[in-house]
């Protein structure tokens, strides 16, 4: 069994971030993962694929170069086009996973496929908003909202 120990301090609030991760315990989900070292949980709801992150902070190299993997693979391997990410578990994003929701979208957009966001943080809505990203994206405040955007 392979176990993970990150520590991050964040200045802003001086607080300290620990994450254990490689020890096995229920995960009461109902939805899959792609597979058991995907960071994601896709449910298809309505023929929306509604994706979960399993983490709270996408920060580091190594965790934004695990989702960006699984994202991806739901485009390119899975063949989905139709994408509700569901950011109400993140608390924290690097610019690096902006990168990857920019190319997610790039490569959707190109596909004549769509990807909206949900639930995200009023906090990290701001980040979209200074960045000017906000204009890129469509938000909701809920998955229902967003699924039905679809529609």
């Amino acid at each position: 069994m392979n176990v993970r120990i990150d520590f991050w301090r964040f200045s802003h609030n001086e607080s300290w971030y620990l994450e254990i991760s490689g020890i096995p315990g229920p995960t009461g989900r109902a939805e899959k993962r792609m597979n058991e070292e995907s960071q994601l949980t896709v449910t298809l709801q309505d023929g929306v694929s509604l994706v979960n992150f399993r983490e709270a902070s996408v920060l580091d190299a190594y965790h934004v170069g695990l989702v960006s993997k699984d994202l991806y693979a739901l485009i390119e391997k899975q063949g989905l086009r139709k994408l509700v990410l569901d950011l109400s578990s993140i608390k924290m994003l690097s610019s690096q996973t902006l990168g990857v929701l920019l190319n997610m979208r790039q490569k959707l957009d190109q596909l004549g496929g769509k990807m909206v966001l949900s639930g995200i943080d009023p906090r990290l809505y701001r980040v979209f908003k200074i960045t000017h990203l906000k204009d890129l994206f469509e938000f909701y405040e809920t998955n229902e909202e967003a699924i039905a955007s679809f529609q």
